[in-house]
């Protein structure tokens, strides 16, 4: 969720001081009204994408077992 708008104009130097002012929030950058593209701060980010990633993951072992492929036990210690 975006939590605030901003115009394009005046702040192209200074990119990282809408996440200072947004408290790490995703500002959406306008240009003539329209977004023109987002602003989303690394933490932001990672969160979602760890999600897919794991989805990813999920899938993958999925299809693997359905696939007839025996599971194999393993110690952390042993990697």
């Amino acid at each position: 969720m975006v939590s605030r708008a901003a115009g394009a104009a005046g702040r192209h130097s200074h990119a990282g001081a809408w996440e200072r002012e947004d408290d790490g929030f995703p500002v959406a950058i306008l240009n003539r009204n329209e977004p023109a593209f987002y602003c989303v701060p690394a933490k932001a980010w990672e969160a979602p994408m760890e999600r897919i990633d794991d989805l990813e993951l999920n899938a993958l072992t999925k299809t693997r077992l359905n696939d007839g492929q025996a599971i194999l036990k393993v110690s952390l210690d042993d990697l």
